[in-house]
């Protein structure tokens, strides 16, 4: 039997165009779901991010935890991803050095959050408590971008101080924990009377629902 070699290279063709089509088609479907016009206009929003953060150098913190309050994390950790949940209870918070700038800084830190998102991987989320300002900060969460919706979190706290409204301090810095380097963080300023001063407000009462029934 003699092939005919030029109709299946046709073939192949045609079947590789009815299949990119498809891909295209349903790549564009898919992406739009995330706020894109579809495939190409993420691509161009990709490369032009791309470079810009080629161009960032982000602040560097460092933490500093003893063996023993490490182990301590690690065992509230499990506890809460075996339970699903993770809820803070008592004084979880231990001693810690925080490195900023070529200071040392002595601090204190727990785990924070409810979901288990932010106990995933390597990069869990901390409360932080420090006697010095670090990036103008004394009371903080760090935790991975992804669990703050990424950039548009932050793009949220600066539309707030256009419009004047009362907003938190929020940026994004590099981690490291007893030298292991854990890669980028959002860093959120906590609430205290420091959040009304640098909003310009006169001192007064913060009011806030208490978590802890619900979970």
């Amino acid at each position: 039997m003699k092939i005919q070699w030029s109709k299946l290279v046709k073939r192949l063709i045609l079947a590789v165009l009815i299949l990119g089509c498809i891909g295209v088609y349903f790549g564009n479907k898919f992406i739009r779901n995330y706020g894109f016009d579809g495939l190409y206009d993420f691509y161009v929003n990709y490369s032009h991010n791309k470079a810009l953060a080629e161009n960032i150098t982000p602040e560097d913190v460092g933490i500093h935890l003893s063996d023993a309050d490490y182990d301590f994390l690690k065992k509230k950790r499990a506890e809460s991803i075996e339970r699903g949940i993770q809820v803070n209870e008592g004084d979880n918070y231990v001693d810690c050095d925080v490195f900023y700038k070529g200071d040392s800084i002595k601090g204190q830190l727990r785990l924070k959050g409810h979901m288990t998102d932010h106990l995933e991987g390597d990069k869990w989320s901390f409360r932080v408590k420090t006697d010095k300002p670090v990036m103008e900060m004394y009371r903080f969460s760090l935790q991975d971008p992804g669990t703050r919706n990424y950039s548009y979190e932050w793009i949220y706290h600066q539309l707030l101080k256009n419009e004047d409204v009362i907003h938190l301090n929020y940026d994004f810095l590099r981690l490291t924990l007893n030298e292991k380097v854990l890669g980028i963080y959002a860093v959120e300023e906590h609430f205290g009377q420091h959040v009304l001063e640098h909003n310009n407000r006169p001192p007064g009462a913060i009011l806030r629902w208490n978590p802890g029934l619900y979970w």
